[in-house]
């Protein structure tokens, strides 16, 4: 009986020790599965489009691509069917779209989006969120888009002719706005701040323009014109009133050309074409801006025609993004950022005020008193694109010994990007 005992032992343990051994190799084998995609040897297959790598119990087996089939002689051939499968879409959150896999109809993010495990839904990517600025002084990041960013320099400190960050001479003026604050607060802050500067007459404001900038036309940056007086934020928008008439962050020296020409139409990028008969063969304005009987963009107004496109002085046009629409002004690209400074510098002082910025073909409730959202777009390319200029610096300090007051986008265009909404 004992030794029948002492067997049974014997067995069971032979048993156990058979059992850890297939687990093992079970574990080893999943192991091996994963690890055999890991570089993707597919990537360097010898068969076209069969490039993706799928893992099998034993090994991995390389399989076609997205709008790809194999066929009995296993090639690669395209999927007659596969634009179907994503035919009707059929992902419905926001920010995903439907991709081919194998034949399946699968649903990503789109570009610049991730998904969010909790909630699952496709959320931006802050590219800000672990703050790659790191230079000295340097470290406050702008969120351009999903995939950009841009590095500013911190409170009190202001960009150098060679790109690194010197202490400011504003002092604590910015004391109040707090890093906390964003949106609707921040203009709050912004406006108690920049509110009820010294206001001075219209004809004195012209006469400051010659020592602040300069006698030559911003838009072009062409010299020996006659000059006039331009309202960035025109002024057909305010009726012409008091302070906003003769706030100088927002008015400039032009040509009388530029300045008849450009009028009241919002800012934006004009549609690089070369006289595409579609687009202005029914345009009514600029008739000096004709070539052949159509009317071209390739205009900057002084009395120069270029169509070669290599100049880029100010023009007036369709806007790049519909053909159709109505047509935009752009200045020179050393001016865009200033441009669009200025112009958030006026939505934030006269938030409280009637700067209606309405057209005839404008739609929605009224007034607008905002920066209408296609142009503020563009005006945050702009403020990206040309950044601050120790001549734009100057300019801000020139202004605030006269009015007592300072453009915050220019000493802090970090703001921008903390408000979305103009």
């Amino acid at each position: 009986m004992k030794n029948l005992n002492f067997k049974n032992i014997i067995l069971g343990m032979a048993l156990m020790l058979i059992t850890l051994i297939v687990v093992s190799c079970q574990d080893n084998s999943t192991s091996s599965e994963t690890d055999a995609c890991k570089n993707n040897p597919c990537s360097k297959s010898l068969v076209p489009h069969k490039i993706l790598c799928e893992a099998t119990s034993t090994d991995f087996k390389c399989v076609c691509e997205d709008g790809y089939i194999e066929n009995s002689d296993g090639v690669c051939i395209v999927d007659e069917n596969a634009n179907t499968v994503c035919d009707p879409d059929p992902c419905e959150k926001a920010n995903m779209k439907c991709k081919i896999y194998v034949g399946n109809a699968i649903c990503v993010c789109e570009d610049g989006y991730t998904l969010d495990t909790q909630s699952g839904e496709c959320v931006g990517v802050d590219p800000c969120k672990n703050n790659p600025c790191t230079e000295a002084n340097k470290t406050t990041c702008g969120r351009v888009s999903n995939e950009n960013y841009v590095c500013y320099c911190n409170a009190n400190y202001i960009p150098d002719s060679s790109g690194n960050c010197k202490a400011a001479s504003y002092g604590d003026y910015y004391s109040t706005v707090t890093d906390n604050l964003k949106d609707n607060d921040l203009i709050e802050a912004l406006y108690q701040k920049i509110k009820g500067h010294h206001s001075i007459s219209y004809n004195s404001a012209g006469g400051k323009l010659d020592s602040i900038d300069g006698k030559f036309c911003s838009y072009t940056g062409l010299t020996n014109l006659s000059l006039n007086t331009e309202h960035v934020w025109p002024q057909s928008y305010f009726g012409g009133n008091s302070p906003m008439v003769s706030d100088l962050h927002h008015l400039r020296n032009v040509s009388n050309t530029v300045n008849s020409k450009r009028g009241n139409v919002h800012f934006g990028n004009v549609m690089k074409t070369d006289c595409n008969p579609s687009c202005y063969d029914n345009c009514n304005y600029d008739n000096d801006c004709q070539e052949n009987n159509t009317c071209c963009y390739f205009c900057d107004w002084d009395g120069v025609l270029y169509d070669s496109g290599t100049q880029t002085l100010a023009k007036k046009g369709k806007p790049s993004t519909n053909c159709n629409d109505h047509p935009v002004f752009e200045p020179m690209d050393d001016i865009k950022g200033d441009v669009a400074r200025a112009l958030f510098y006026f939505a934030v002082r006269y938030k409280d005020k009637d700067i209606n910025q309405s057209q005839s073909y404008m739609t929605g409730p009224a007034p607008y008193n905002h920066i209408p959202s296609y142009e503020e777009n563009v005006l945050r390319q702009w403020h990206v694109q040309d950044p601050v200029s120790q001549a734009e610096l100057n300019r801000n300090n020139k202004i605030e010994a006269i009015q007592h007051n300072r453009n915050p986008f220019i000493d802090r265009p970090d703001l921008v990007h903390r408000i979305s909404d103009f």
